[in-house]
């Protein structure tokens, strides 16, 4: 359990706690119905009153010294927004991340729009400006776009649930993703991400990110609880074919991603019943479904710590979502060599898929691999 209080006046959890059943009930009644922008040309993009300089640089050093956890937490933090059909029809709609292809395409945008953001300071003309100002123009185009077919639009709910897929489970789980809790760190990331929400276009009212950290992480974890775990244990075929067209596209980034090994690793971050790694976390979760009857317990399940999901996957698959779980529990978390050498792979791989996509090329061809965020075709 994590004991977060940094930014929290009254230290009442009941007052926090009920925050946080408010925020979530405002969220799905009044954010689902509410676009994020009514019209492409009529909006403006500033800095809040609350920005502070220091949090944010502070936030943007925690991210660079983990950047590994933080691709990895990122990576299943989008996998897990997938599962809810509210984005899901977006994403469909518009017909861009379908394929292994066009998925390549967007994930590779997102994940360099995301490094811009913590690049530099959203000031004008920087390149975090400049990324929030594309991904905030390219929302607005895919909500006109899907409303004008039927399919619901960007809702200041969705971007509220896409700010925990970039940073719930570095919140939630840090130690599955090999980052160290740190109160002061956390609480300048909450802020970062308060300030790109609101810069996006996110209602201070809907804005899962707060004031404090204390009050961000009872969001954070009441999200994942209500929304999160419920969709992500009741996934629709949809949700597959999009997740595999992920994978394959970002395996070009990384070539150590396996559909059923992220999903598994995913629902485990999350929490999803049948999901554990180990004696300890099967203990744990018996404990916590016990006399459940949304999540029955299997009186035949062995108590040997393997999931009968996990045992139905393929070796291969077995071994990639051992190897991720032991490189970043063990090596990353604990080792500074290791931390140092798997952020370098990150950097690397970032250097190579915007100047030598190798192993992109041919798979999509020459021109569909290089991908240029800032230029007017992506923007």
């Amino acid at each position: 359990m994590h004991n977060f209080s940094n930014g929290y006046r009254s230290g009442d959890a009941t007052e926090v706690q009920s925050e946080a059943h408010q925020y979530l009930n405002r969220l799905l009644k009044e954010g689902a119905t509410k676009e994020v922008d009514l019209d492409v040309n009529s909006y403006e993009i500033k800095l809040p009153s609350f920005y502070d300089k220091v949090k944010y640089e502070r936030a943007r050093k925690f991210y660079f010294d983990n950047i590994y956890g933080f691709f990895m937490g990122n990576l299943t933090g989008l996998i897990s927004i997938l599962a809810i059909q509210s984005i899901l029809r977006v994403l469909i709609c518009t017909k861009q991340s379908s394929t292994p292809k066009t998925a390549y395409r967007r994930y590779i945008a997102t994940l360099l729009h995301v490094v811009n953001f913590y690049s530099s300071n959203p000031d004008n003309n920087s390149k975090c400006y400049k990324s929030i100002a594309a991904v905030r123009k390219k929302h607005i185009k895919s909500s006109k776009y899907s409303d004008k077919h039927k399919q619901g639009i960007v809702s200041q709910k969705d971007m509220a649930l896409t700010q925990f897929g970039f940073l719930g489970f570095i919140l939630t789980q840090p130690k599955m993703l090999g980052i160290r809790e740190d109160g002061e760190n956390f609480e300048a990331l909450v802020h970062l991400w308060r300030v790109v929400g609101y810069m996006l276009g996110i209602d201070n009212e809907y804005n899962i990110c707060t004031d404090s950290l204390s009050t961000t992480m009872a969001r954070m974890r009441l999200v994942n609880s209500e929304i999160l775990v419920p969709c992500l244990a009741n996934t629709k075929p949809d949700f597959n074919e999009m997740v595999h067209a992920m994978i394959e596209g970002l395996w070009c980034f990384n070539p150590f991603l396996t559909t059923p090994a992220f999903v598994y690793l995913t629902n485990r971050m999350a929490g999803v019943p049948g999901y554990y790694y180990g004696k300890e976390e099967q203990a744990t979760e018996l404990q916590r479904l016990k006399n459940t009857p949304e999540y029955p317990v299997k009186e035949t399940e062995t108590h040997d710590g393997l999931s009968p999901i996990y045992k139905n996957m393929s070796w291969w698959n077995r071994f990639v979502f051992c190897m991720i779980v032991y490189i970043l529990e063990t090596l990353v978390y604990s080792i500074t060599v290791f931390r140092w050498f798997f952020n370098n792979n990150i950097t690397s791989s970032l250097f190579i898929i915007k100047w030598f996509p190798f192993l992109a090329i041919p798979k999509f061809g020459f021109r569909s691999s290089y991908v240029r965020i800032l230029s007017n075709s992506e923007d």
